[in-house]
């Protein structure tokens, strides 16, 4: 009896403390949702989103208050979500009066009853006249904004307003909030209702690069509520067992919870930061192009958002590392325009008479506006070993060795090449009235030009090669040739095998002829931007040559790097673009974003670096003859074109609605409430284990009683599962628990409703291994 006492005195004293623990589950949840708010203000890409903090506040309120609310899941959230839209279109319309202007109604309507009650004089204006003019003008301007924005949507136009983006973003930030307060307090599962807020405070500091404290801040106190929740759940599960427990071990939890969680974010923001970039890429190469052409066509629905503020980018921030992948639908953006000293190129109908006359190439050089070069192949893309960039006075040579040939001016105009590493003609020289750097590894290999303008004009010197001089031109390489252009990790045996093979079947003695044979068998490859990537663990050139024996110009330009460096000939991976189209009227190429793209460069000895083109839709260097190669475009195949396949709003659409089944319904609909009848409760354990015996084939027979029927499901799966009695003492404890759920008069004990479903967590994995060796429909008697 004294036990008894000081235990009901214990539990007495816990769950008058569980009080205060909610409390702080509301500070702690209130803290968190804040998170997301505030990393927006602080990516700045959002308007006045100081505003979003009252909106989180107010989803956060109002998730808390409707989970206490007696009514069903599927009602509760139906209202919840009408006042979701209705505080966001009140947010984006700002129709709420100021508390200034409240106030000042409220006593001008005090005012006005005493005239009218008591002097019987009521004047003009009426009560809380401001506030509704002030709704009345709110609400029609917001229909003039709904309706410009949708009109310019449609045509696909610019549109500076921000309505559409303020409904959005409050809505998202609203319903976020919501739910946290609403499955912490409604369902008690903490993870649940804390996951989507990080998913999004994750993914704004992943796409702005700014505000990563928040997410710190987020999982700090993710973390702690994780902690005090879960000792809440364990003492609800003591108090209904009629289990005894330490009044302090709620205390000793927390403090313990918070020392933990302080350890593991500080290791964490101490251990040098790594990004797994095989994972990364191989996500992003998937659906990168899709997202870019997504918030392509937002940021012109939305253009008068802020723009991201971006870090101080280094001078060689678009020295990155380029990973062969999918290349994805092709856009239409000019990036840039360029004014050559070239001359024009003839028109089409000159065309034709003047091949049959002349060799073009003499009159139009076909042109590739190199952006940057790689030097180091890591089996899935490339890598430059230089990234050091030195600054260079205006119109000074940088110091590059000077060869001979043809001196290119080159006026580029930027439009939508958001870079500051810069395209160029083969070997910069110099820029004209402005101050630039030039990364490069020698006075021979340069990395690239940096330019931080929106207009220069660069000098470059163009080779022009002579087959018999490249074929000459066998010397030794120099030492930093031999170093940085040859070198290859350990790559396929059958990649460099094909390599020797392909030269040997030429007859290819000489460089040159190697490089040529090689760019002849690379160009029989079919082309096709829409090539499924390889896998993380495959050498993205054997994968290429012997697996998909189809790709863009990524692949063959690495294809032919690699396979050149296998056979002594040394190349290194160039990208940038293809010459574009001629305009006549301004007498310009205009490069698009379909004009991206990738060739091999070889060097040699005395005549520097050579380019090659291995892609099958473009010309070779030395013989363009079709209106299409003097562009230089890297033309889309049929599909990309005319947009074949899935479109991408489609399979936006089906990502979103994952998301949100995974994340936000899925909990809700299929993890389902628990039971608060213990009855129900065992009711719905044994029916969860005759819907996995069907699986098994092994199904209630007609006259069996649910006692014949378990202990004959015992029997199976210790025979298939080979579980060691493990299985057939938990489907005993069902059992034992059904029969009393259903056939008995008095009250089931917490305790059998705690093993039934104890005994069905234990239960899962030999089910799983009874499944492989199921019997066949009907075998067994």
């Amino acid at each position: 009896m004294t036990y008894r006492t000081a235990a009901t005195a214990s539990r007495s004293w816990a769950r008058s403390r569980s009080g205060s623990s909610y409390w702080l589950l509301y500070l702690l949840a209130l803290s968190a949702v804040i998170c997301l708010p505030l990393a927006i203000r602080a990516s700045g890409w959002v308007p006045e989103a100081n505003r979003l903090v009252w909106t989180a506040f107010w989803g956060l309120a109002a998730g808390f208050v409707i989970a206490q609310a007696r009514a069903p899941d599927w009602m509760t959230w139906l209202g919840s979500m009408v006042l979701a839209v209705e505080y966001s279109l009140q947010f984006a319309a700002k129709l709420a009066p100021s508390i200034t202007v409240l106030l000042g109604d409220l006593v001008g309507a005090v005012q006005w009853l005493w005239r009218a009650v008591v002097l019987q004089q009521p004047l003009a204006p009426y009560p809380f006249a401001r506030s509704w003019a002030h709704v009345a003008t709110h609400a029609a301007d917001f229909d003039l904004n709904m309706r410009a924005w949708l009109g310019a949507a449609q045509a696909g136009s610019t549109s500076e307003d921000l309505t559409v983006l303020w409904i959005v973003v409050s809505l998202a930030v609203w319903l976020l909030s919501w739910h946290a307060g609403y499955e912490l307090i409604r369902h008690r599962r903490p993870f649940s209702a804390l996951v989507p807020l990080g998913v999004a405070i994750v993914s704004n500091v992943s796409f702005t690069d700014v505000g990563l404290t928040y997410v710190h801040v987020y999982l700090g106190i993710t973390l702690v509520t994780l902690v005090i929740a879960n000792i809440d759940r364990l003492e609800r599960l003591w108090q209904r067992l009629d289990l005894d427990f330490s009044a302090e071990l709620r205390r000793d939890t927390l403090v313990a919870g918070v020392g933990i969680t302080t350890v593991v974010l500080v290791i964490a923001l101490l251990i040098p930061y790594r990004t797994v970039n095989s994972a990364v890429w191989f996500f992003w190469n998937r659906v990168g192009p899709s997202i870019e052409q997504f918030y392509d066509r937002l940021d012109k629905a939305f253009a008068g958002r802020e723009p991201v503020p971006e870090p101080t980018p280094e001078l060689a921030s678009g020295l990155l590392g380029h990973r062969v992948a999918s290349g994805g639908a092709i856009g239409d953006d000019t990036l840039f325009v360029v004014k050559v000293s070239d001359p024009a190129p003839p028109d089409e109908s000159q065309l034709s008479a003047l091949a049959d006359m002349f060799d073009i190439t003499q009159f139009v050089p076909k042109r590739y506006w190199r952006q940057r070069t790689f030097d180091v192949y890591t089996g899935s893309g490339w890598e430059t070993s230089g990234r050091e960039a030195v600054e260079v006075d205006a119109d000074s040579a940088w110091g590059g060795l000077v060869r001979e040939g043809d001196e290119v001016t080159q006026t580029y105009t930027l439009l939508e090449l958001n870079s500051n590493v810069v395209p160029a003609v083969s070997s910069p020289v110099r820029v004209q009235d402005q101050d630039y750097a030039v990364v490069a590894r020698n006075a021979d290999d340069l990395a690239a030009l940096v330019v931080n303008s929106e207009t220069y004009t660069v000098v470059s010197v163009a080779p022009r090669p002579v087959v018999a001089a490249l074929r000459a031109a066998e010397g030794p390489y120099p030492e930093w040739v031999a170093e940085l252009h040859m070198a290859l990790p350990e790559i396929p045996a059958r990649v460099s095998d094909l390599a020797q093979e392909i030269v040997a079947e030429a007859g290819a003695t000489t460089r040159y002829d190697k490089a040529v044979a090689i760019q002849n068998y690379l160009r029989e490859f079919i082309y096709d931007l829409e090539v499924e990537p390889p896998g993380l663990d495959r050498d993205v050139v054997e994968y290429f040559l012997f697996d998909a024996q189809r790709g863009y110009c990524d692949y063959t330009a690495t294809a032919a790097v690699v396979m050149l460096r296998s056979v002594g000939v040394a190349a290194r991976y160039a990208q940038g673009f293809g010459q574009g189209q001629f305009n006549y009227d301004e007498g310009v190429y205009v490069v698009k974003e379909l004009n991206r793209h990738a060739w091999p460069e070889v060097y040699f000895p005395g005549e520097g670096w050579i380019e090659f083109e291995p892609t099958p839709v473009q010309s070779v260097w030395s013989r363009p003859s079709t209106l299409g190669d003097l562009q230089g475009g890297a033309a889309p195949t049929p599909e990309a074109e005319t947009g074949g396949g899935v479109p991408p709003i489609l399979r936006w659409a089906a990502l979103l609605a994952a998301v949100v089944l995974l994340v936000v319904i899925w909990p809700f609909k299929y993890l389902g409430r628990r039971h608060a009848d213990p009855r129900a409760a065992v009711r719905q354990v044994y029916g969860r284990l005759v819907r996995a015996a069907r699986w098994l084939n092994l199904e209630p027979r007609g006259g069996q009683t649910p006692g014949e029927y378990l202990a004959f499901l015992a029997r199976q799966v210790e025979e298939r599962a080979r579980a060691n009695g493990q299985a057939a003492s938990d489907i005993s404890v069902i059992a034992n628990a059904y029969q009393a759920a259903v056939y008995s008069n008095r009250d089931l004990p917490l305790a059998a409703r705690a093993g039934a479903e104890g005994a069905w967590a234990r239960l899962r994995a030999p089910l799983r291994r009874a499944w492989f060796r199921r019997p066949k429909r009907g075998e067994v008697a």
